[in-house]
């Protein structure tokens, strides 16, 4: 199950970077002076906010257990500090997840979990493909027993664009796998949101 969501995540990623890279070979070399002023333009501080669906990657039996996805809320502030590369700290919340057995409701956990990531950006220009790879904390609140909090790794990729100078919108996918004993609670959270750049 999780090499199939992790195949489609993939599909949709290389799906956006396919008509990038053909715009990107369509245009012209641009003059020196040009290629600075779009180069200082793609630099800057940027926050985004957006809906997030994710998917419970938990490892479970998958013949008594079940799991029920969540919705939540991804929220980031960066800086692209170089036309192939930004920094950023990326929260993230998902509601509620459901574990099941039998159709009957045995937990739910709600997670927060904030990451600092580097973006690498594939390809420089207002739309721009990236790999994403960060290291940072999850916080898991149990129905039963309580909390716990642990490390946690995020690896992926997406596609950013800007429509203007300043606004624009990002689609990503991550994996999202926390360390010892939330190990068996990963998941794979789908995001579209708004950006903006100042």
């Amino acid at each position: 199950m999780h090499r199939a969501i992790c195949a489609f995540g993939m599909g949709v990623l290389l799906l956006g970077v396919a008509p990038c890279r053909a715009a990107e070979d369509a245009k012209a070399e641009p003059k020196a002076d040009e290629k600075t002023t779009a180069e200082e333009l793609l630099k800057g501080v940027y926050v985004g906010l957006g809906p997030m669906y994710s998917i419970a990657a938990f490892d479970f039996p998958a013949t008594t257990t079940g799991t029920q996805n969540s919705w939540g809320l991804d929220a980031r502030v960066g800086y692209r500090l170089h036309p192939h590369l930004g920094l950023e700290v990326n929260y993230q919340w998902a509601a509620r997840y459901e574990i099941t057995s039998g159709g009957m409701q045995l937990n739910t956990v709600e997670t927060s979990t904030v990451t600092g990531n580097a973006r690498i950006f594939i390809f420089d220009g207002p739309i721009a493909p990236y790999a994403t790879l960060g290291i940072g904390f999850m916080n898991a609140d149990f129905a039963r027993p309580g909390d716990r909090t642990e490390g946690a790794f995020r690896g992926g990729g997406g596609v950013q664009f800007f429509f203007t100078e300043h606004l624009g919108a990002y689609f990503d996918v991550t994996y999202l796998a926390p360390f010892r004993s939330l190990s068996d609670y990963a998941a794979v959270p789908f995001v579209l949101g708004a950006a903006y750049k100042f």
